[in-house]
């Protein structure tokens, strides 16, 4: 049940929970406590270059509030990793994982809004230290993942599927939201490091330009996902960050996201390796057809399977038994280069062998499926 400080509370007594919780640097605590109050009213001094304050659009941010108990164990890990003198990078670059989540060409947005989307990022956290960049873009057409709510079936669904990487890549998940939501993030210590719920989610809209108040949606869930705190009801989309949010940011983000910088190909071995495509797969400039196959795999009701195209051409995506019958056609269109993936909803099917046949151009790849009721 939740508490009923959360929404009761008014924003002077917030404060007092930040002060009192998380750590400020001694010498300027005047300066923390108003920009704790700052962060909390959407208002934040600027470190550095001033950044003109965009539109006064209403921005609604789904991040939940923390409980007062999770802030005293959050305040207590920080007072021992302080103890413990760890040294720690102060910044780093963050690779960021897309997920564009369609239906019916509601909620697609261009390659050139995610790259905005990044350059908006390096400038609001120049100031920190950390800087962005785009590890990887996947495109999904699944109108069930639309209008999702934070902690929903949907929500935990969809990113069960897509997550690449949690503790090593920031996951952005694109789609249409519900409850009228402009975003929510996980905060650091909600999940373990490498959990598939970590990550932001944007509504579409966000990235369209046309509310300038909206435009830095990203950034501001971004700054929750670093570990500073949400504000009640409506806030303000930029992040302003001061000296005090990167202080914080500075000393939680070494404690719940340790591998955050850790480069991923030194993590292999523990990672899920990527299948090899078959001989032909490789076009004469070099690039490669990937079929990464299902997850999960093997699967009770619904899987995602994962592939690559190296330019953009006619590409079909259709499940058989094991008997050569046809069973579902997830994919049958012209596809643009880069990622992809189909969901394969198995109602109705009994339990089984499936084959996974991906045609893209002259190139046929086969995975095989493990349906268990």
């Amino acid at each position: 049940m939740t508490p009923p400080f959360r929404l009761r509370l008014p924003v002077t007594a917030w404060l007092m929970v930040l002060v009192a919780v998380l750590p400020f640097p001694a010498a300027a605590g005047a300066e923390a406590g108003r920009s704790a109050l700052d962060f909390l009213r959407g208002r934040r001094p600027v470190l550095g270059a001033p950044m003109t304050l965009v539109s006064r659009s209403t921005f609604i941010c789904g991040t939940r509030a923390p409980s007062a108990s999770e802030l005293e164990g959050v305040r207590a890990a920080l007072a021992r990793w302080r103890e413990e003198d760890v040294a720690a990078a102060q910044g780093g670059t963050i690779r960021v994982a897309f997920h564009v989540i369609a239906a019916r060409g509601v909620g697609q947005v261009s390659d050139a809004q995610l790259a905005e989307q990044i350059e908006a990022l390096n400038h609001d956290f120049g100031p920190s230290g950390y800087r962005f960049e785009i590890s990887s873009v996947d495109r999904t057409e699944e109108p069930g993942w639309l209008n999702m709510t934070p902690g929903s079936g949907r929500e935990r669904k969809a990113k069960q599927a897509l997550a690449i990487d949690p503790a090593r890549h920031l996951n952005i998940y694109i789609c249409g939201l519900g409850a009228s939501l402009h975003g929510w993030s996980s905060l650091p210590w909600s999940e373990p490091e490498g959990h598939y719920l970590h990550g932001v989610v944007l509504d579409y809209a966000t990235l369209s330009g046309d509310e300038p108040g909206l435009a830095r949606a990203a950034s501001h869930e971004v700054a929750h996902y670093l570990g500073l705190l949400p504000a009640e009801g409506a806030e303000t989309a930029v992040p302003l960050l001061g000296g005090a949010d990167i202080e914080r940011m500075h000393q939680v983000v070494p404690v719940y996201h340790p591998s955050l910088f850790t480069d991923p190909a030194a993590a292999s071995a523990i990672g899920t390796p990527e299948i090899s495509p078959q001989a032909g797969a490789e076009p004469e400039d070099g690039h490669v057809l990937s079929y990464r196959g299902a997850f999960p795999n093997p699967f009770r009701a619904e899987t995602a399977l994962r592939f690559t195209l190296p330019i953009s051409e006619p590409v079909s995506l259709r499940i058989y038994s094991v008997t050569g019958q046809l069973v579902r056609t997830l994919v049958d269109a012209t596809l643009p280069a880069g990622d992809h993936s189909a969901m394969f909803r198995a109602d109705g099917l009994p339990s089984g062998a499936y084959f996974a046949v991906l045609k893209a151009g002259s190139v046929q790849m086969s995975r095989t499926l493990m349906l268990i009721r």
